[in-house]
């Protein structure tokens, strides 16, 4: 039986899209369609897992996970499944659109972002947000390296400050998340304050308290930087629990065999 390959929206992007793959994704959300993510899920399937396997896609904040649950809106019967990694779908009425800044904020065009004389001020300036405690500093050192670019006069961001202004995310995730046809499941940070990961009452509520909703303790937001080996091992073990629904005939199968197999030689 294959196994199946865990993708997540980065992974994806690399992949597909004409950005250099030692960088961080740096890719308008619109030209990251789930069609894209779909067709390049299918091509890496293959060759991590076998012809068989279906790809499972994990998404955790807002550009990834954007894009994981349209892949599993418009897509669901390609995938395993989706998971939501401390993000939750809101009602209508309670949603909080975190796109369209041009418009809700006036935020003007042809912005720029700040230029530091030298590398080490930049990297001393890199935050998470939301901010959590207990990072390891090596990791935000790693991760402050890789996210600056040399520019005249300096160092600067690799980030796009025009990312959101014009980019919707949608009042109807919702609806979008109640019409997937395919597994899904939500991993949650026990102590985020992130706004995305309020509403899991409301996604179990939905789905009669059978979606698979669970905390991994002591975390924040950014919970792999947390408990790195908690987050691979829940990843996983939603993933095996899949496959073996999938393959629950061939192991009844296989099984079978085996207790045949046994009495043939008991009987001898």
């Amino acid at each position: 039986m294959a196994a199946t390959p865990i993708l997540n929206g980065g992974d994806l992007l690399r992949h597909f899209s004409p950005i250099n793959s030692a960088s961080p994704p740096l890719i308008h959300p619109a030209t990251a369609t789930a069609a894209g993510v779909t067709a390049t899920a299918a091509k890496l399937s293959p060759v991590r897992c076998g012809p068989f396997a279906k790809p499972l896609i994990w998404g955790r904040n807002l550009l990834w996970l954007a894009i994981a649950l349209e892949t599993g809106h418009y897509f669901a019967e390609k995938l395993r499944g989706v998971i939501f990694m401390d993000f939750t779908v809101a009602p209508p009425d309670q949603y909080l659109e975190w796109g369209m800044r041009a418009e809700r904020e006036g935020v003007q065009p042809a912005r720029k972002l700040r230029v530091y004389e030298d590398r080490q001020t930049i990297i001393g300036r890199f935050r998470l947000l939301p901010d959590q405690p207990g990072v390891y500093p090596q990791v935000l050192q790693h991760m402050a390296e890789n996210g600056i670019k040399q520019v005249e006069g300096g160092w600067t961001w690799k980030f796009d400050p025009a990312l959101f202004d014009h980019l919707e995310m949608g009042v109807g995730q919702r609806d979008k998340f109640a019409s997937m046809n395919c597994r899904s499941a939500v991993i949650l940070a026990e102590q985020s304050d992130d706004e995305g990961a309020y509403f899991a009452d409301h996604m179990a509520e939905i789905t009669g308290g059978l979606l698979p909703i669970f905390k991994i303790p002591g975390t924040h937001h950014h919970l792999m930087f947390d408990e790195p080996l908690a987050v691979a091992m829940a990843l996983k073990a939603i993933a095996l629990d899949w496959i073996r629904e999938d393959g629950a005939t061939q192991i009844r199968e296989r099984l079978n065999h085996t207790l045949n197999t046994s009495n043939q030689t008991d009987t001898k």
